[in-house]
């Protein structure tokens, strides 16, 4: 599954911005893919998992809705029946184009939203110093911390009750204003969004008693 670190995700990041194309053994794929379900993906990558002897046929979509029309509503299994249709048609691909140099006799697919990983890559690229800045700027009304980890963002407040009286406050759309706008300046692909973003409230009383303060605990 492709990361913010993969290969795979950095050669679609290119394609995204126009400075780089789709390896064209997979393009009669894409274009097959669009045709059946509708869906046109940005990039289709191959690799072999050596561990089980088994390929990875990873297709990248833009947008997470379109990922979802791939999964189960449990939006952790592919669906069998699309992912042994996209199996035979590239099997079959690659015989038509006498393209011998991928194992087809095991193969795995997997489909990921080029979307949520751009949207972490916004969120880990901001600077600590302006995520400092912003701390202090905020801690006279109660901000206790601000996490960033694994492309995700929690606002910790003192207490579990300031974070039930916060819910819909001021103070709150006040905190979110302030991210968002901060966030903008590193969202290259203008995914996000203000009417739909949302920040995330913690506490330190929660990470204190329930992950033992341990930030390790909380984010495992």
């Amino acid at each position: 599954m492709a990361t913010l670190s993969s290969e795979h995700y950095k050669a679609t990041r290119k394609i995204m911005l126009g400075k780089a194309a789709m390896n064209p053994h997979f393009q009669p794929l894409a274009n097959w893919i669009k045709e059946t379900y509708g869906i046109l993906p940005v990039n289709i990558c191959c690799k072999v998992i050596e561990k089980r002897k088994q390929t990875e046929l990873e297709i990248f979509v833009e947008r997470e809705s379109e990922r979802a029309m791939f999964y189960t509503k449990d939006q952790f299994t592919f669906n069998k029946n699309k992912q042994q249709a996209i199996i035979r048609q590239f099997q079959w691909l690659m015989q038509q184009q006498g393209i011998s140099q991928y194992n087809t006799e095991n193969i795995w697919v997997t489909c990921c939203a080029f979307e949520i990983l751009a949207k972490a890559e916004a969120n880990e690229n901001i600077p600590g110093d302006a995520i400092r800045r912003l701390k202090e700027e905020l801690s006279a009304e109660g901000l206790w911390e601000i996490s960033v980890c694994f492309g995700y963002t929690t606002f910790f407040v003192y207490t579990r009750q300031q974070v039930k009286e916060m819910a819909d406050s001021a103070v709150l759309h006040r905190w979110t204003d302030a991210w968002f706008q901060l966030l903008k300046q590193y969202d290259t692909f203008d995914y996000f969004e203000r009417e739909s973003f949302k920040l995330v409230l913690d506490s330190k009383e929660n990470f204190d008693t329930t992950y033992q303060g341990n930030w390790y605990y909380y984010y495992k």
